[in-house]
């Protein structure tokens, strides 16, 4: 028999009367759903919960039980919404309109009485920073205030699995001694996100059970080489770090890396050499082209696993027509959005050596031909005039296009066939003379482009041919905006 919590439980007054009944729904959980749950307590109350990032740290934990070939990811979002489905969470949008968690004070309060000596929250405080955690296997410390963090050797605990170290404080400082980690040997998660670290110590490599990583919103430079002995390592986050250049150059030894983040729009140059054999890669915001053989876009060819976003920047590196078939975009069936960089061409290039960057760029365009799954599609700072045979081919789901700079494209592409397009906006063509609308060709189109048509900055548009009133018919919003210098 099943217990759940009604719905009625978020408004009831705080009261030690309905605990019997918490007690008596916790209890008939499962018992891998009994160990989730408890872990919730390390966090705060009224803390914002992501399905995804807690599901990566069950995963980290080994919390999550194999089920045959279904990815252990799909297994703890099954979890999160089974406790979810029980009351053990609120879901709501938060401030940026995102759905996100939280648990009720008497849910968190019964987290922490189950989960008590084994999981412990406390407030960093240098007097008293390193108590005697007993038997607690994961603990995590909230840093609010402006008081330098310093973690010492004499943080010891061999039963420790989890390690966070949280701060609200954007101006929060932390020290790690060099020997930290040497007595934290047999950690499974390390949150150290926006804390004030500069650098990590050589010694994360003796967590060789870490699975977990969390360096993001630091003023990190570089990442220790020694780090890539992590082989168990499967997350590791490093979002925000604006002065993070480059990534450790044996990166390609963390076989068992599934999850790896870093801004898009960050300071990275390039990617390590023989960063495809990160085979069991499933997340990936960016890869950045390189020159060598080795960080080419070949690398890209057996990661399959790719899902999500993906953007493929500096890709003016792809001379040879191969290397960009070598890439198989065709092959990561799990994307859903896909972004094409080129960087700008400088301007005042010899005609000739123009011509010639154009051609390539349209058969190399050509040749990146994503998988018919993929749904979100940007295409930027693209040179060539012509537009792949693919952008507008009948069995496409895109449902999103954005194209941006296409400085030398005096058209746009037919979208007439593409029968879920919701929303297309076009920014920064100048040389586009004609916008010829195609869309009440096709029936289906004019039913299916419903959310928004956007033209930004198309300072050479002369002519808008074929529009009728009833040209598409189910629109929402309509944008035209010139920028007059």
């Amino acid at each position: 028999m099943t217990f759940h919590l009604e719905s009625a439980l978020w408004d009831m007054p705080q009261t030690e009367n309905i605990f019997p009944i918490l007690m008596l729904s916790y209890v008939h959980l499962l018992a891998h759903l009994r160990r989730c749950f408890a872990y919730c307590s390390i966090f705060h109350q009224n803390h914002e919960f992501e399905v995804e990032e807690l599901v990566l740290l069950w995963m980290a934990e080994g919390f999550i039980q194999p089920v045959g070939v279904r990815r252990l990811e799909d297994l703890g979002a099954d979890y999160f919404h089974d406790l979810y489905s029980r009351s053990f969470f609120q879901r709501y949008k938060n401030t940026s309109n995102e759905t996100v968690y939280k648990m009720h004070d008497l849910i968190h309060d019964m987290a922490r009485v189950v989960s008590k000596d084994i999981c412990f929250h406390t407030e960093y405080n240098s007097s008293n920073c390193y108590p005697l955690f007993g038997n607690a296997c994961h603990l995590s410390l909230l840093h609010d205030n402006s008081q330098q963090i310093e973690l010492k050797v004499s943080l010891k605990n061999e039963r420790l699995r989890t390690f966070l170290l949280m701060s609200s404080n954007v101006s929060s400082r932390a020290e790690l001694h060099p020997e930290l980690f040497q007595h934290l040997q047999f950690l499974r998660v390390l949150g150290l996100s926006n804390i004030g670290i500069a650098e990590l110590p050589n010694s994360v490599d003796k967590l060789e059970y870490l699975r977990y990583l969390n360096l993001s919103r630091n003023p990190i430079s570089h990442l220790p080489e020694s780090m890539c002995r992590l082989a168990a390592l499967q997350t590791l986050k490093l979002t925000s770090c604006p002065q993070l250049r480059d990534l450790p150059k044996d990166m390609k030894n963390l076989a068992n890396l599934r999850h790896l983040h870093f801004d898009v729009e960050g300071q990275l140059q390039s990617m390590p050499l023989q960063f495809g054999r990160l085979t069991n890669l499933q997340t990936l915001f960016a890869y950045i082209v390189g020159r060598k053989k080795g960080n080419d876009i070949g690398e890209l060819k057996n990661m399959n696993g790719l899902r999500g976003s993906l953007c493929i920047k500096n890709i003016e590196h792809i001379l040879d027509l191969k290397d960009a078939v070598e890439a198989k975009l065709g092959m990561k069936t799990c994307l859903d959005k896909l972004e094409l960089q080129w960087r700008k061409l400088r301007s005042g290039l010899d005609p000739q050596l123009l011509d010639r960057r154009r051609n390539e760029q349209a058969e190399v365009l050509a040749n990146l031909q994503p998988h018919e799954n993929v749904k979100e599609l940007v295409i930027q700072n693209y040179c060539g005039v012509i537009y792949p045979n693919w952008l507008s081919q009948l069995w496409r789901k895109f449902t999103s296009i954005h194209l941006q700079g296409l400085k030398y494209c005096d058209n746009l592409p037919s979208l007439g066939q593409l029968p879920f397009l919701k929303y297309f906006a076009i920014s920064d063509l100048p040389s586009s003379k004609y916008v010829v609308i195609t869309f009440m060709v096709r029936a289906m189109l004019r039913h299916s482009l419903r959310e928004s048509f956007q033209l930004h900055d198309m300072s050479a548009l002369l002519h808008w041919r074929n529009v009728s009133s009833d040209a598409m018919p189910c629109l929402n919003s309509f944008t035209f905006m010139v920028v007059i210098i």
